[in-house]
């Protein structure tokens, strides 16, 4: 599993990359994603905070878009919303998964988003 450290200004929409790739017996694949649901969460606290008190969640295909099925590319979307209304500077511990048609799942990214505040809160016309 890849882990990252993502920097963001608050109510900004955020873009990742998503590379699928699936280890078995020490072989690493790219694993064909097309028919695969894919979701990302963002908590607070991992320990004790449950799926509906995350940060945000997102998932395919409203947020999340498979780019290339069959080489394993997706492109998830972070919407304003999901950090808005945040009033401090705040690290968001966050992962990516996904589940195979067959109902295996995997855990393809995670790490901390630093969501920074913003000094301009109204958007420009």
């Amino acid at each position: 599993m890849l882990k990252q450290k993502i920097e963001m200004y608050r109510g900004d929409n955020q873009q990742f990359a998503i590379s699928a790739k699936t280890v078995v017996a020490g072989v690493t694949t790219i694993p064909d994603i097309t028919n695969w649901k894919i979701w990302m969460t963002g908590k607070l606290d991992t320990a004790t905070d449950d799926d509906n008190e995350a940060v945000f969640q997102i998932t395919t295909p409203t947020d999340i878009t498979i780019t290339d099925g069959a080489g394993g590319l997706a492109v998830a979307t972070l919407p304003t919303g999901a950090t808005s209304a945040l009033t401090e500077p705040t690290i968001i511990k966050w992962d990516i998964q996904a589940k195979e048609a067959g109902g295996a799942v995997h855990t393809l990214a995670g790490g901390t988003l630093h969501v920074h505040l913003d000094a301009t809160i109204s958007t420009a016309s």
